[in-house]
């Protein structure tokens, strides 16, 4: 390693070791479950579409995230590199430097999955924050219309006289009795 590269900061070199199997974002982002658009949708409908949208797009994001880690995840060499088959064998300036190295590896690998992970789930994490902060809107809204409707229900029930009106009843029956002479009904 040249001494230039020695001085280049630590994010410097990470981000361009980073890792190239990072999930195209666009395509991610866009096999997400579209976004619901709530006009002319009736407030029941929008609250169940709403829901349906925010588990659908939580499956999408736990799956691409479970298959992102599965790709991330460092397994341990099958075998063992040279030097430490016999590790006795070495001076303690060899060993120095293998223990710098793998201090710089660490250091970059750690840096690198961490700029990776945010590129990635900021926009997974901001999507469904999206559905299901839509979901708690429909949700909320439906309630508090119900909770109108059911106020705005008693109210009238209250507000009409539940005795049957004489005027109305004898009308009635005496159009359904002109309706039976002119044998119109049964």
């Amino acid at each position: 390693m040249s001494k230039h590269e020695n001085d280049r900061p630590l994010q410097e070199a990470a981000t361009q070791h980073a890792s190239p199997t990072v999930p195209d974002l666009d395509a991610v982002v866009q096999s997400l479950p579209p976004r619901i658009d709530p006009a002319g949708m009736d407030l029941r409908e929008l609250e169940a579409a709403t829901e349906r949208r925010f588990r659908a797009v939580k499956r999408a994001v736990i799956a691409i995230y479970e298959r992102t880690i599965a790709r991330f995840r460092c397994e341990p060499p099958a075998t063992p590199p040279a030097w430490a088959v016999h590790p006795e064998r070495l001076s303690s300036e060899a060993m120095e430097q293998i223990a710098l190295t793998e201090q710089r590896a660490h250091a970059n690998g750690y840096y690198a999955g961490f700029v990776d992970a945010v590129r990635l789930i900021w926009r997974l994490a901001r999507a469904l924050g999206f559905a299901e902060g839509q979901w708690d809107l429909a949700r909320d809204l439906a309630a508090g219309n119900r909770a109108f409707l059911t106020e705005h229900a008693r109210a009238l029930a209250a507000a009409v006289d539940p005795t049957p009106r004489p005027d109305v009843v004898t009308w009635a029956a005496r159009n359904r009795a002109r309706l039976r002479e002119a044998g119109v009904i049964a």
